[in-house]
Parts: structure tokens; sequence; C-alpha cells
């Protein structure tokens, strides 16, 4: 990957090829008003993928990832100036998918997107009392600390780190959270708290 953005002009909804390889380069497409870009790639049964969006001028969009047959792939992702990601969703066929933009009303500009094939989800030991570096590799993946709990236990989870905004919450064995998800930024930030369940 050479960090270079490829740039496609678009009339009306025009086709682009993104290639699924993380870390690969990104596409930054236009749009004109009543213009809807459609980014094509193509994707193997069982990838997970994402799709980061950056770099937006169009004031609102939705973003659809859409199938081989064209049938939306789950839910849209909604995106104003600030970007956003379209979290990692698995292909469940091979073939050639489409990500939909379909900027607001008469909205013009553009945004760039990155495709990006999402590897399983990190998972590492949390010893108690002990700072760990947990890690993701391209947007869209999770990392896991795991650590031997007690019932009748309580613990907290103190996290700071470099990613620019996160969601962290404890989980029991089941995965189900013990409370709602607390947002890191690159600040850190703090779990209340919780008594182990088991």
């Amino acid at each position: 990957a050479d960090g270079q953005t490829a740039t496609r002009s678009v009339s009306g909804t025009v086709s682009a090829v993104v290639p699924v390889v993380a870390g690969g380069p990104p596409v930054t497409v236009s749009a004109g008003s009543g213009q809807n870009p459609k980014l094509t790639f193509h994707g193997n049964a069982g990838d997970r993928v994402s799709v980061a969006v950056s770099g937006v001028s169009i004031p609102f969009s939705t973003i659809w990832l859409r199938d081989p047959q064209g049938a939306p792939l789950g839910a849209a992702l909604y995106v104003g100036l600030g970007g956003g990601l379209l979290e990692p969703r698995q292909l469940p066929v091979t073939g050639t998918y489409g990500i939909l933009v379909d900027p607001n009303g008469a909205a013009a500009g553009s945004m760039t997107l990155a495709v990006h094939l999402v590897p399983p989800d990190s998972e590492k030991a949390l010893p108690f009392g002990v700072a760990t570096s947990v890690a993701v590799s391209v947007p869209g993946q999770n990392a896991r600390g795991t650590f031997a709990g007690t019932a009748g236990r309580t613990v907290s989870l103190k996290a700071t780190g470099s990613i620019s905004g996160a969601q962290v919450s404890i989980a029991a064995p089941g995965g189900a959270a013990l409370a709602p998800p607390v947002y890191v930024g690159p600040a850190g930030g703090f779990v209340e708290p919780r008594t182990l369940p088991s």
C-alpha cells in the first residue's frame, strides 16, 4: 500500500473497482447534484470487510454495502462531514460487491472510501493489576482481553491508548455486557467497578 488515493469523477451512477486489501489505497469519489457513486470490489465467501469513510464534503449521505445480486448486506451507514465506519460484514458468497453512496437530496461533494479485509478479533490475557496492550490492525477489528474471574469479585478497567475512539465494556463468560459500554478516546477512559456474577 503506497497511501495514494485514486480519484474518480462521476456522472450518474458510475462503478469503480476497489481492491479488498488490508491497507490498500482508498478511493475518492465526487458526486454532483442527484448523482449516486457506486464502488465495486471482488469478495470471497466468508471474508469480513469494513468500509472506512473520510474526507467528506457532502453534508449527509447514506452508504450501503450490497451483495452480488444488489440486495443490501446489513444496515446502512449514515455519514456526515465527520465520516464514519461501516462495521464489518461477513460476505455470504464469492462475487462482486457494491458500495452505493447516496447523498441526501441534491447534496454534492466528495468523500474517500477504503475497503478493509478484517481479520479475526485479537485476543490477549489480562493479568490483574498489570497494564497490558491490546491492538487492532484495521478499522473494524475488535480487541478482547480475557481474565479469570470469581463470582462476587469486584473489578474495574482503566483504558489508555492511541485509538481515536472505541467502546469498552466488561463482559460475562457468556458474552453479555455487565454494564453499557464506555466511550474511550485518546485521553483514555474508565469502566466503573462491577461485581462478577460467576
